[in-house]
């Protein structure tokens, strides 16, 4: 049985991709494998964006795949909280 990640926790791609470059895995390598343009996962990297569903994963599933490892073992951080959903 998997779990699905708790609502206040997303995925910390930044540490998902260093990760992937400690195992040797260069910024063209990801991109060349995933298909994801380097600008575009360059953005989830330094915290700017979040990918939208499909994208996000294709990237963990390479990420599994790459590293030989299970979906929960993700690197997760917890979501910050914004204005706009606050108001919800």
């Amino acid at each position: 049985m998997t779990l699905a990640p708790a609502a206040d926790q997303v995925v910390d791609w930044n540490a998902l991709f260093l990760q992937l470059q400690r195992e040797g895995y260069s910024t063209p390598d990801i991109e060349h494998f995933t298909g994801i343009r380097r600008s575009t996962f360059m953005g989830w990297k330094n915290g700017g964006a979040q990918p939208n569903h499909p994208t996000g994963e294709r990237m963990i599933a390479f990420w599994c795949q790459a590293l030989g490892k299970e979906r929960h073992a993700l690197p997760m951080r917890a979501a910050e909280m914004s204005a706009a959903k606050a108001g919800r």
